[in-house]
């Protein structure tokens, strides 16, 4: 058992059903295969990490000591739901996508154990969003009833499932959880240019177009902008640039790998993610554990962390909205080392064993019905 004191959990053989490895979740699976007996955590898999991934500077992650299954027969996958029930949690992700999941949480319905979700939630705006309810509800109104709990990641997560028809005290807020980098100094310097960064993909949904049409409207003009990453909309993106006569103050540095990633993140002032619709962010969970504050939109899941001293959150979609608090941050300066490190301590709230121990707490909470509901790290 992981040196937790007196903690305990009666459910203590956790299972969880995923299409791919993901490193947005293998830290506190790994850190729950510290807590729980010796081969007691499992990670399922349909199929190993997508290509395109590792080509996007992912790495393999590491689930440490819990037990990996990949593409596993159907042989394997019965003695997995049928083991131990009595003590067993398993925890399903995307279930409305993936037929093979939905159908190993049928089976599992039949059983004693325990059966959580852990997932983000869905855009539910528009004429789409209407659409992707009712394809939630058609497809899980089998086995809505039987669910034990929700692990609901961001706050718009927390409203889809609300919206999609689970009881709110079965919904507890969660997030992505990414590796913790390398110690390091933390780094701070003299000059008086504020580092503003974006990563991730150009595309629509992601509105860096948005982020360049605020920077046009932002009075300092003491910031750069470094765009990492690359995408469809990047050539656009690169003519909005100079016909709005940003191209002295903005870089375009393409895909690299996740550990330089980090290392810019150590460098800049601030993460900005513009988003028209994130299930959550996690580069922003790298960008706090760097010690460098994040402006994101009220529609990316992540904003369900920002308080006033570690980032800002802005209206979606707002041209004005953006630029008031880019210009609230870059008149803020460049960070100094003591921001960053209380940004940096902060972070431990977000890391695998805080988040493996919440995990542990909801299954006790859950399985007992009694004491205080457990509240997210981040909250308390």
């Amino acid at each position: 058992m992981a040196p937790w004191g007196s903690w305990y959990v009666i459910r203590d053989r956790i299972v969880f059903w995923q299409v791919r490895p993901s490193p947005h979740q293998a830290p506190f699976v790994r850190a729950l295969a510290e807590a729980l007996p010796k081969r007691n955590t499992v990670a399922v898999f349909q199929q190993p990490l997508n290509p395109h991934r590792l080509a996007m500077g992912w790495h393999q992650p590491d689930y440490g000591n819990a037990t990996v299954i990949v593409d596993p027969d159907s042989e394997t996958v019965e003695r997995l739901v049928a083991d131990n029930q009595e003590k067993s949690v398993h925890i399903f992700s995307s279930m409305s996508s993936n037929a093979s999941i939905n159908k190993i949480l049928q089976r599992c319905v039949e059983t004693t154990s325990l059966i959580g979700i852990l997932s983000e939630g869905r855009d539910p705006r528009g004429v789409r969003g209407f659409l992707r309810r009712v394809h939630s509800v058609f497809h899980e109104r089998s086995y809505l009833r039987h669910i034990d709990f929700v692990l609901a990641i961001g706050h718009v997560g927390e409203s889809w499932f609300g919206t999609c028809g689970y009881a709110q005290k079965l919904i507890f807020p969660f997030g992505y959880v990414v590796e913790k980098p390398p110690a390091t100094n933390v780094f701070s310097r003299e000059k008086k240019m504020v580092v503003l960064t974006f990563v991730g993909q150009i595309i629509r949904r992601k509105r860096v177009d948005l982020l360049l049409h605020a920077l046009a409207l932002v009075t300092p003009q003491n910031w750069t902008l470094q765009i990492v990453g690359d995408g469809g909309e990047r050539p656009n993106i690169e003519r909005l640039t100079k016909k709005l006569n940003l191209s002295g103050n903005v870089s375009f540095l393409g895909v690299i790998d996740n550990s330089e990633v980090r290392e810019i993140l150590s460098k800049s002032d601030v993460l900005v993610l513009p988003s028209r619709f994130d299930g959550w962010g996690a580069v922003a969970n790298e960008s706090l554990m760097c010690g460098t504050p994040v402006i994101c939109s009220d529609y990316c899941g992540v904003a369900s962390l920002l308080a006033d001293d570690i980032g800002a959150v802005f209206n979606h979609g707002s041209v004005r909205s953006l630029a008031n608090k880019l210009e609230e941050w870059i008149k803020k300066g460049c960070l100094d080392a003591t921001r960053r490190e209380r940004i940096r301590n902060w972070s431990g709230c977000i890391e695998g064993p805080t988040m493996a121990r919440y995990v542990l707490d909801v299954i006790r909470f859950v399985e007992e019905e009694t004491g205080d509901r457990p509240r997210p790290p981040w909250t308390r």
